[in-house]
């Protein structure tokens, strides 16, 4: 476990390591979902966030949707939710099948791969 920041205070919470799986086991439960992958993004404020990052199969899922599919899931917690969803084409990987991050960062920040 690591201790973070909880979003929108000057609060620390433990967060575990296990948090991004579980975020993405519970991703993969949403009928429209392909591939998920969740890893923890500095904010501007400074704390560590998760941020999900989801291929789907239907061009109309969108992040508010998925945002609330994963707050009627009673085993992620409010302040354990990912800040942000976004959607992407496909999940980029390396020749290994590892997923690309920096890549992934760039879609947050608006800029396509």
């Amino acid at each position: 476990m690591t201790d973070h920041t909880q979003p929108g205070t000057d609060s620390p919470v433990m967060i575990d390591h296990s948090l991004c799986r579980r975020i993405e086991t519970a991703l993969y439960r949403h009928p429209a979902v392909i591939e998920a992958v969740t890893f923890f993004v500095p904010q501007e404020n400074g704390a560590q966030s998760p941020v999900a990052f989801v291929t789907a199969r239907d061009e109309n899922l969108t992040g508010e949707a998925l945002a609330a599919f994963i707050a009627a899931c009673p085993d992620i917690a409010p302040h354990e939710r990912p800040v942000k969803f976004v959607l992407v084409p496909e999940i980029p990987r390396t020749a290994t099948g590892k997923f690309q991050k920096m890549e992934l960062i760039k879609y947050l920040h608006g800029v396509d791969g």
